[in-house]
């Protein structure tokens, strides 16, 4: 009688665990971009809520990876017309025989790395804030002391341009709680 048992509890739980074997090799199978839900259909009722928070998972990692898409093809994008013009500065540095007008191209060309710098970190503080869009790592910091720093951070560009610019305020503690990278970006902007 045991062998029999043990025969028919074997057979019992390989056809039970049948469903779940199938939707594996199914899980398996997919491709490593495939981002689409997974059809529960044929799935033991048991592990539905378990395949729901997946397909939840999945939808959610698809729209990070779009968003990223979209991110990358932006940044192409408005990179494209500063090294244009970068490149043709620098083709009209190396023509130039005039010292006159080389120093007014490659002024020129100092102008426009200096807009596509600008581009540059623009387009790194969205990622960054792509990436601490749902982080709530709060921090208590003195608004007062950063404000300083950022002040400090643009001096020489302020001079280079002829402002008048700098950070005036008392040493009182002026403390918030505040995610650090994006108030910081706050004060540059």
């Amino acid at each position: 009688i045991l062998p029999l048992a043990v025969a028919l509890v074997w057979f019992g739980l390989t056809r039970g665990l049948a469903p779940l074997k199938q939707m594996q090799q199914r899980i398996r199978d997919r491709r490593p971009d495939d981002l689409s839900p997974i059809d529960p259909r044929g799935a033991p009722e048991e592990i539905t809520p378990l395949l729901d928070a997946f397909n939840d998972l999945l939808g959610r990692l698809d729209e990070g990876m779009a968003a990223q898409r979209r991110f990358i093809a932006d940044a192409a994008h408005q990179m494209k017309t500063p090294l244009a013009a970068l490149r043709v500065q620098a083709e009209l540095a190396l023509r130039e025989s005039d010292p006159q007008q080389l120093r007014r191209v490659l002024e020129q060309f100092a102008v426009g790395s200096g807009r596509a710098a600008h581009v540059i970190s623009q387009l790194l503080a969205l990622a960054r804030m792509e990436n601490l869009r749902d982080a709530t790592a709060l921090e208590p910091l003195d608004v007062a002391q950063l404000a300083r720093t950022v002040a400090a951070d643009w001096f020489a560009e302020a001079v280079r341009r002829g402002i008048d610019f700098g950070f005036e305020g008392d040493d009182a503690d002026a403390r918030v709680n505040a995610h650090p990278i994006l108030l910081r970006e706050m004060f540059n902007n």
